[in-house]
C-alpha cells in the first residue's frame, strides 16, 4: 500500500515541478514582451498625435485662405467666381460642412457649402457659434468650439479673424469631426492597433487595424493642442503575440508534465495490474456463476409466465413497440378472433393485412385511434372496462370487455402496451335471459291476475244478463239490448282466455295427438279463411310420434300462425306453407334457438308455418311474442303471445326465423310423448 502510494506521489510531484517551471518561464517572457509592447505603443501614440496636430492645422488653412481670397477679389458675389476659385478652397477643407462670413458686428453676411452656390443674406449668427466667435476676437487667432452632436454626428466650429490692415471680419467653418479624423488618420493607423481620436475628451472616431483581441491594459494616450482645444489619440495594442507565446509555453509545460506523470504512472499501474488482474478473474468467475444462476431463474419465470399466458381463460395481446404496430396474441385471443398465433393483428401496422374481424360499438366500426391499446399508447394511462363487439367474418358476434395498460421504462418512455380481452358473451346473454325471464314472469303474473279478475266480473255480468233476458220479452227494446250484451260477454271471455293461454296456466285437456292428423282435419277451414291470392300449402309428415297436447289449443296455435302469415302477405299473391316433421335437438341448439324456454334436449315434433311476405324487421323480432305488441292498426297483440303461452304450457317452444327479404318462418316444437301413442294417421298428403 505504501509503495503504491509512493509511486503515485512521485510522478505527481515531478509533473507539478515541470508545470511550475513552465509557468514561471511563461510569466517572465510575457512580462518582457508586455514592456516592449508598452514602449512601442507610447512611441506610436506620440507619432499619431503629431500627425493629427499637423493634419488639423492643414485642414484649418481653408478658413483664412477663402477669407483673404474674398477680400482680395473685392468681395465678389457672382456665382461664376465662386464656382471656379472659391470651390477650389472649399474642396481642400476636409470634413467641412459649411463656411460663413461674419462681420465685425457679429452678423452672418453669407454662407456656402462645398459644391453649392453661396447664399448672400445677412442673418444673426448661430448661437452655438457666438461663444467661439468671441473667443477668436479675444485671442485674435484660430479658435475651435467644443464638440457638439447633431443627428448623432460629432461636429465643431472653427473661427479665424481676417485682417486687411484692420479687422475685417471672421471666417467660421462647421466641420464633421468624425469625417475629419477618418480622413486624417485613415491610412496612418499602425498595424495591430486600435486608434480613438477625442476632442476635449469626447470620442470622435475609432479606427482599427487589429484583427485579434485587444489588450485593453496596454492603452496609451498622446495629446495634441490645436486652436485652444485639446486633441488626443488613444492607442490600444493587440495581444496576439503575447497570448500565443504564453499558450505555447503553457502547452509545452503541460505536455512535459503529462509525459512525466504518464511514464511513472504506467510503471505503477503495471505492477498493480498484475495483482488486480488475478482478483478480477476471481470476481469475474463468481459473477459469471451468479449470472448463470440468475439467467436460469429468469428462464424459469419466463416459462412459467408463458404457461400462464397459454392457459389464461382470457384473451391477451401484447405489442412489441410503443406505436402498437406489431401485436401478438395468446391462443385464447387467437381463437376468439379467428386468427393464427403468429399473425400480426395490429390495424396500424405499416402494411396491415385484411383481418377476419371488426371492432364494433353501437353498430359502428370503432376507429383505430379509439381502440383501447392505441388510447393507452397515446395517453400513457390505463384504459379499463371498454365494451367492444367483435364481429367475425362468419357473422358471429362476441361481446367483450377490454383492459389496456402501458408498460413504462424507468426513464418514463413507453415500451409496450398489454391488453386483456374478456369474452362476456355468455354473461351478457345470461343477463339478457334473466331480464327477459323477469319480464316474462312479471307479465305472466299481471296477465293471470287480470284474466281471473276479468272472468269473475264477466261471470257476474253473464249471470245477471241471463236472468234479465228471462224476465223481459225478447222482442222488447230491453230484450234486444240484453241480446247484444251476451255476445260481447262471450268475446270478452275469449279475450280473457287468450290472456290465460299466454300465462301458460290455462285449463288444458291433454291427450296423445298425431299432429299431422289433427292439422289435416283443419286444412280446408284454414284455406277458406285465406284470400284467393294466397295459396295455403301443407307438407305433413306421416308416422309422427305422438305428442301430449290439447287439440283445441293446437288449433289456436295453428289458426294464429296461419292468420299472421296471411296478413303478412297482404293483398298480393303469396304462399303460406304449413309443415310438420320430427327433429332431434341438442341442448346447445336449444340454448341458441330457444333461449329462456327451459326445454330438455331430445326428440320433438316440429310445426312450421312460413310465408312469402315482407318478413319482420330486425329491431322488432325480440318483441313479437310480447303481449299487446302489434304492428297492425286494429290488432290487439295477443296472437303470438297466446301461441308462446300455449307452447310453454305444453313444455314446448316457439321461435321466429325471418329476414326482411325472405318472409317469416315460425317454428313450434312439441316434446314427444314416450309413454303413449296417438291413434290414427294421415291418409294422404295435402298439396
Amino acid at each position: 500500500m505504501r509503495s503504491g502510494l509512493y509511486i503515485l506521489l512521485v510522478p505527481l510531484l515531478v509533473a507539478a515541478c515541470a508545470l511550475g517551471a513552465a509557468m514561471m518561464l511563461a510569466e517572465n517572457l510575457v512580462s518582457r514582451e508586455r514592456k516592449q509592447l508598452l514602449t512601442r505603443t507610447d512611441s506610436e501614440a506620440k507619432h499619431v498625435a503629431s500627425q493629427l496636430s499637423s493634419a488639423i492645422i492643414q485642414a484649418m488653412d481653408v478658413l483664412p485662405s477663402i477669407g483673404n481670397w474674398w477680400l482680395s477679389q473685392g468681395r465678389p458675389e457672382a456665382r461664376q467666381d465662386w464656382e471656379t476659385d472659391a470651390q477650389l478652397f472649399l474642396r481642400k477643407g476636409t470634413g467641412l460642412r459649411e463656411l460663413v462670413w461674419i462681420d465685425t458686428f457679429d452678423n452672418t453676411q453669407w454662407s456656402v457649402r462645398p459644391g453649392e452656390a453661396p447664399k448672400f443674406k445677412s442673418r444673426p449668427t448661430d448661437p452655438e457659434l457666438l461663444d467661439t466667435l468671441h473667443q477668436a476676437r479675444l485671442r485674435n487667432a484660430l479658435t475651435l468650439s467644443r464638440a457638439i452632436t447633431r443627428d448623432g454626428v460629432p461636429q465643431f466650429y472653427a473661427c479665424v479673424p481676417i485682417h486687411s490692415g484692420k479687422l475685417s471680419g471672421f471666417v467660421a467653418g462647421l466641420f464633421d469631426a468624425r469625417a475629419l479624423a477618418n480622413s486624417l488618420l485613415g491610412g496612418q493607423v499602425p498595424p495591430d492597433y486600435e486608434v480613438t481620436v477625442t476632442l476635449d475628451g469626447v470620442p470622435l472616431a475609432t479606427l482599427k487595424s487589429a484583427r485579434s483581441p485587444l489588450w485593453r491594459e496596454g492603452l496609451r494616450t498622446a495629446e495634441a493642442q490645436s486652436g485652444d482645444r485639446r486633441w488626443s489619440a488613444r492607442l490600444v495594442p493587440a495581444a496576439t503575440d503575447i497570448q500565443t507565446l504564453q499558450w505555447a509555453i503553457w502547452s509545452f509545460g503541460v505536455i512535459v508534465a503529462t509525459l512525466l506523470y504518464a511514464l511513472t504512472a504506467l510503471t505503477l499501474q503495471y505492477k498493480r495490474n498484475e495483482s488486480a488482474l488475478a482478483r478480477a478473474n476471481q470476481a469475474l468467475g463468481d459473477e459469471m456463476s451468479e449470472r448463470h444462476h440468475a439467467e436460469k431463474v429468469i428462464q424459469q419465470q419466463v416459462a412459467d409466465f408463458q404457461t400462464l399466458v397459454e392457459v389464461l381463460p382470457v384473451g391477451l395481446a401484447v405489442s412489441n413497440d410503443p406505436e402498437c404496430r406489431e401485436i401478438w396474441v395468446n391462443p385464447q385471443l387467437a381463437a376468439m378472433l379467428h386468427v393464427t398465433r403468429d399473425e400480426n393483428i395490429s390495424i396500424s401496422a405499416p402494411h396491415p393485412g385484411r383481418l377476419p374481424y371488426k371492432h364494433m360499438r353501437n353498430g359502428l366500426e370503432v376507429p383505430v385511434n379509439d381502440l383501447p391499446m392505441q388510447v393507452a399508447a397515446t395517453t400513457g394511462k390505463a384504459v379499463l372496462d371498454v365494451a367492444l363487439d367483435i364481429v367475425r367474418s362468419d357473422g358471429s358476434v362476441l361481446h367483450t370487455l377490454s383492459y389496456s395498460a402501458p408498460v413504462i421504462e424507468p426513464d418514463g418512455s413507453l415500451r409496450r402496451v398489454i391488453n386483456v380481452c374478456v369474452d362476456v358473451t355468455d354473461r351478457k346473454s345470461l343477463e339478457e335471459r334473466l331480464v327477459r325471464a323477469e319480464k316474462t314472469r312479471s307479465l305472466v303474473l299481471m296477465a293471470g291476475g287480470v284474466a281471473h279478475d276479468f272472468n269473475n266480473l264477466l261471470t257476474t255480468i253473464l249471470g245477471y244478463a241471463e236472468i234479465a233476458r228471462g224476465q223481459v220479452p225478447a222482442n222488447s227494446p230491453a230484450g234486444q239490448s240484453i241480446a247484444q250484451i251476451l255476445p260481447a260477454v262471450h268475446r270478452a271471455a275469449a279475450l280473457a282466455g287468450q290472456l290465460l293461454s299466454y300465462t301458460g296456466r290455462g285449463w288444458l285437456e291433454l291427450q296423445p295427438v298425431d299432429l299431422s292428423t289433427l292439422i289435416y282435419r283443419l286444412a280446408e277451414p284454414l284455406r277458406a279463411t285465406a284470400p284467393d291470392a294466397v295459396d295455403v300449402q301443407f307438407d305433413l309428415a306421416g308416422d309422427l310420434p305422438p305428442v301430449h297436447a290439447g287439440a283445441r289449443e293446437v288449433q289456436h296455435v295453428l289458426n294464429n300462425l296461419v292468420t299472421n302469415a296471411v296478413e303478412a302477405i297482404g293483398d298480393v299473391k303469396g304462399v303460406v306453407k304449413v309443415r310438420t316433421d320430427v327433429c332431434h335437438i341438442k341442448a346447445t341448439d336449444l340454448a341458441r334457438d330457444y333461449p329462456d324456454q327451459e326445454l330438455v334436449a331430445g326428440t320433438f315434433v316440429l310445426l312450421e308455418v312460413s310465408d312469402s311476405g315482407g318478413g319482420v324487421p330486425k329491431e322488432l323480432r325480440a318483441r313479437v311474442f310480447d303481449p299487446f305488441f302489434t304492428t297492425k292498426f286494429m290488432g290487439r297483440g295477443l296472437g303470438l303471445s297466446e301461441v308462446h303461452g300455449i307452447m310453454r304450457a305444453h313444455r314446448g317452444g316457439v321461435r321466429l326465423d325471418t329476414s326482411p327479404s325472405g318472409g317469416a318462418c315460425v317454428q313450434a316444437i312439441f316434446p314427444v310423448e314416450t309413454t303413449t301413442k296417438a291413434r290414427g294417421a294421415v291418409a294422404d298428403r295435402c298439396a
